[in-house]
């Protein structure tokens, strides 16, 4: 009897487990990935060494961008599907676990797929890994002054630093289908210009010298560093040597990356110039760094994790020594490497983030984990996950706030506006409005999945 009632038992649990899998296929078949994850997540605590489980929860984490998750559920995955080293390798890549995607997309490369699309992409990644292998071992550890989101049409009015160091405008031009940077910069003697313009459809650098009050012939900067890639967003340091510029060329982790030479007056050109690494560069567009050393200040531009038409300014201290992150933790090292973890210069606290800046702690109230653990403040959070989550709600939150308050004046202002006014100010309130309860729910939805991660963290501790 007792036997019967265990096959019983396990036919149930059998078929449970089945139906469970076929509905983590479904949500997963119909986009729901965070659904789909967790199913897959119970399902693997009873069966952790499955490999479709182990590939179907890694698939998910992909969809999901947590490259983190997925790199670790495709290794688990083992070797069973062909697919397996091209997720494993772009997830690492994503990750910036450069070391331990070498192999795995090499292994696709050499693998049988047929596929040729997916097997440049895995040769383009590779030189990308090569790159980002050597440059995870210096990662700089800076401290933030500021930083700001800006039109990228006129950044340049954002950066503020001193005339001693010169002048830089900027120009937009069509290029193809996008828009891109003439840049020139002036020194602060106007006898000197170094700038980007054109050449067969790409940016490339020139210099030009002043002569009895007029500008001469512009040559092009260094046959070293114009390349068949785009090099732009020139800057020359006031020794007249050291120059820093963006190229999206071999050595760029993707789009353009911060380059910096020094011109050798031997050879009469620049030397091979050095990549200037992590966290300043990304696989996203990364550009203009502008070094004022009497401000002990640093500039520079970036798109990453902004809508097109947008980027982030990020000013930093500039200490008279270079300081780098020494640590064994992958995923701090991640952190800090993305600028998702850095120091305010001011406070020298250190703070985690997507975002750009720190909210306030007077913006907090008690945070309401569950009926016995409450917080005071978000860096009481255990999980980094759940305190990127909810730092990134309060900063919706003071995001709606000033778009109330945008709805408010503008209230004010039909009910004295001119007739032909009145329209005007009418379209941008039905646009603001909805605006504004979307960010709502956005927010509440944003910090319920903040807590919904720091209960699983605590749970599976």
């Amino acid at each position: 009897m007792k036997q019967i009632l265990l096959i019983f038992f396990l036919a149930i649990s059998i078929m449970s487990s089945a139906q469970t899998a076929a509905e983590a296929e479904r949500l997963f078949n119909s986009k729901q990935y965070q659904k789909s994850l967790s199913i897959y997540e119970q399902l693997l605590k009873r069966r952790s060494s499955d490999a479709l489980l182990n590939y179907k929860a890694a698939r998910s984490a992909y969809e999901l961008g947590d490259y983190f998750a997925a790199a670790h559920y495709f290794e688990k995955s083992g070797n069973k599907y062909s697919l397996t080293p091209y997720y494993l390798g772009e997830s690492l890549i994503l990750s910036y676990q450069f070391e331990k995607a070498i192999p795995a997309l090499q292994a696709f490369i050499d693998g049988k797929s047929t596929d040729e699309t997916k097997r440049t992409y895995c040769t383009e990644l590779l030189k990308k890994a090569e790159v980002g292998r050597k440059l995870m071992k210096r990662v700089q550890d800076i401290a933030i002054i500021d930083s700001s989101i800006v039109n990228k049409a006129d950044f340049l009015k954002f950066y503020k630093f001193s005339a001693d160091l010169g002048s830089i405008t900027q120009q937009q031009v069509k290029l193809g289908k996008k828009n891109g940077d003439k840049i020139s910069f002036v020194t602060q003697r106007d006898d000197r210009k170094c700038f980007s313009d054109t050449t067969n459809g790409n940016f490339n650098l020139y210099s030009s010298y002043k002569l009895m009050g007029k500008w001469g012939a512009s040559s092009s900067l260094s046959a070293t560093l114009n390349t068949s890639a785009n090099e732009n967003y020139p800057f020359l340091m006031p020794d007249g040597i050291t120059l820093y510029y963006a190229s999206d060329g071999e050595n760029s982790l993707g789009g353009y990356d911060i380059f910096m030479t020094r011109y050798q007056a031997s050879s009469k050109d620049f030397l091979s110039p050095d990549n200037v690494g992590f966290p300043f560069n990304s696989e996203a567009n990364d550009y203009m760094m502008v070094l004022d050393e009497l401000q002990k200040t640093g500039w520079f531009a970036t798109d990453r994790n902004q809508p097109t038409g947008k980027i982030a300014i990020y000013s930093f201290q500039l200490n008279d020594e270079k300081s780098y992150l020494s640590t064994t933790d992958s995923v701090e090292l991640y952190q800090v490497a993305k600028l998702q973890k850095f120091k305010l210069a001011k406070s020298k606290k250190t703070i985690t983030t997507t975002k750009l800046t720190k909210p306030s702690s007077k913006q907090l109230a008690n945070i309401i984990i569950n009926d016995s653990i409450q917080y005071a403040d978000v860096s009481e959070f255990k999980s980094v996950k759940a305190q990127v989550a909810f730092n990134e709600a309060l900063l919706m939150e003071q995001e709606l706030k000033e778009l109330k308050q945008l709805i408010d004046d503008s209230r004010k202002a039909y009910a004295t506006a001119e007739t032909t006014q009145k329209q005007a100010l009418a379209e941008k309130l039905n646009q603001l409005e909805p605006l504004s309860i979307q960010l709502q729910k956005d927010v509440f939805n944003k910090k319920k999945d903040a807590i919904n991660q720091e209960q699983k963290f605590l749970e599976n501790r």
